[in-house]
């Protein structure tokens, strides 16, 4: 399923010359789960799969926004910056006080 959002739905976090990171909307959660789901995928972001069902992603997200673990961790969709298409996501893990952080970015599979 492909979606659209309107720009002014979420701010920008980051602006490159053909994807964006901005801050993930509750939409967003059937697309992700079934990403999460996708084992190929999640391999090649060197995490397991997730067998989480839309509404238990959806659930997570109004409990918790886009941070997964808000204490050390946040999560960003990535658009295209022409169409504002949701076409993958990213995040920071494990951050910590000494600045350091795992960095993901993963695209779907159909993109």
């Amino acid at each position: 399923m492909t979606r659209t959002i309107n720009q002014n739905q979420r701010p920008l976090v980051i602006t490159g010359e053909k994807v964006a990171l901005a801050m993930m909307v509750a939409e967003d959660a059937e697309e992700i789960a079934v990403w999460h789901q996708n084992l190929e995928f999640t391999k090649m972001l060197g995490t397991p799969g997730e067998l989480q069902t839309v509404e238990m992603c959806r659930e997570s997200f109004d409990r918790n926004g886009s941070r997964p673990n808000p204490s050390s961790a946040v999560e960003f969709a990535l658009l295209t910056i022409t169409s504002r298409e949701l076409v993958g996501f990213g995040g920071l893990y494990d951050i910590t006080r000494g600045v350091a952080v795992v960095l993901f970015i993963g695209i779907s599979p159909s993109h």
